[in-house]
């Protein structure tokens, strides 16, 4: 009987963890939050490796440039990832990013860090940042600074996502048909300025150069807003900085920030 048990026993625990390794959705739902999205620091490299991602639904992970402390422009996208535990995600980049610049132009110090941010994917297994969606983990959004490894706040890697959002506003820009009005604003190093839109169309402004928005890639609203709605940007760059609508880039504007 003794030999009956442990065989029957041995069989269980088998099972149990044949059960556990091919159901990776399960092992998931056992690791805490900050093993979920792990990254050793990395730095000056011309690929990026993620040591373990936990995604609780398929989707991808996503490079953007964070510019002191505010989103910048995406970067890179890794291959669609199922949902479960995915280890060592090697993501090659176009060019080795350095971690910090300096803007030249005005000796205005720019701190530039590259954050991976997990996203969840719409369905169709093809990235697109309008549609896909940043994931989140018990509130906290799943995203880690590549050169450090440590956790990204919400307010850094997520667009048009402030801290504080009682910042008062210095200027309003309406957009309608014909375009941005007024078509130049002077402000202070600081304000904040609001882009309403009053079109028939959608709206999303964003710094030149078109389609890139390299010129302060941070004034970027990655993302529309229809009738009604608004942007708003708080500038903390002096010089003449000009816009575009990125749904008609024939749509254009001018902050000068003194």
């Amino acid at each position: 009987m003794k030999k009956i048990f442990f065989a029957v026993l041995a069989i269980g625990i088998g099972i149990v963890t044949i059960y556990f390794i091919g159901n990776s959705n399960l092992l998931a739902n056992i690791l805490n939050k900050n093993e979920r999205f792990v990254i050793s620091a990395q730095s000056n490299t011309d690929e990026i490796v993620i040591d373990r991602v936990v995604m609780d639904k398929p989707g991808f992970i996503v490079i953007r440039e964070v510019i002191n402390d505010r989103p910048g422009q995406i970067t890179e996208i890794s291959d669609f990832l199922e949902s479960g535990v995915s280890t060592n995600v090697t993501i090659s980049l176009r060019s080795a990013q350095e971690v910090e610049a300096i803007d030249i132009s005005g000796g205005f110090p720019v701190l530039k860090n590259l954050v991976a941010i997990v996203y969840t994917d719409d369905g169709d297994k093809g990235f697109n940042p309008l549609t896909d969606s940043v994931a989140y983990y018990k509130g906290d959004v799943l995203a880690r600074y590549v050169n450090t490894g440590e956790i990204a706040s919400e307010s850094t890697v997520v667009p048009n996502t402030k801290a504080n959002s009682e910042d008062p506003i210095a200027a309003e820009i309406i957009y309608t048909d014909e375009g941005f009005s007024p078509n130049t604003v002077e402000i202070k190093k600081g304000d904040t300025v609001a882009f309403i839109n009053e079109s028939s169309g959608l709206m999303w402004v964003a710094s030149n150069v078109h389609p890139a928005h390299t010129i302060l890639p941070t004034f970027d609203q990655f993302g529309t807003s229809a009738f009604g709605e608004r942007y708003t940007y708080t500038f903390q760059q002096s010089g003449e900085w000009e816009y575009h609508d990125h749904v008609n880039a024939s749509k254009i504007g001018l902050i000068i920030v003194r």
